[in-house]
């Protein structure tokens, strides 16, 4: 039975699988990497028995990719979607978002509540004598913010 593999990152012809069910076994992430390194279209392999990690630079689209390794019996590519870290990142300040809107029963969100650290910062570091750059440009994200408030 062949082993399940999770996509943990993939982007630009370069994709790091995850086998955890098979970590620390050298003599498995070897012979993985030796198979992966023989295909057309792959041109490095790195591997890490100890973290069950697989890099592979690769031209092929990664469902060829996959299938290859299916084929050849070295793992099973897990289905799930992969989420780039931008997309994450979106996420996870948007549920940073509401919650600020919902506590302060719609008074403010994270747009206003990081002007106000940035105008806070920016009076701190004028306070501290920090007048040149940092005082500056937490003014000036402030300001930024600010005028993309008023647009809306």
């Amino acid at each position: 039975m062949r082993p399940k593999a999770a996509i943990s990152h993939s982007a630009y012809g370069r994709t790091r699988f995850r086998v955890e069910s098979r970590r620390r076994e050298d003599a498995f992430f070897a012979r993985i990497a030796e198979r992966l390194r023989r295909l057309d279209g792959v041109s490095q392999v790195e591997v890490n028995a100890a973290t069950g990690s697989v890099l592979v630079h690769h031209q092929l689209p990664l469902e060829e990719l996959a299938r290859r390794a299916r084929q050849d019996s070295l793992f099973e590519v897990d289905n799930e979607p992969i989420e780039r870290l931008s997309d994450s990142v979106r996420r996870q300040f948007g549920t940073l978002d509401g919650g600020i809107s919902r506590l302060t029963e719609g008074r403010l969100d994270l747009e206003d509540l990081a002007l106000l650290l940035l105008i806070i910062v920016g009076l701190r570091q004028l306070a501290a004598g920090q007048l040149a750059v940092p005082a500056v440009s937490a003014f000036w994200y402030a300001a930024a913010l600010l005028a993309g408030k008023e647009k809306s």
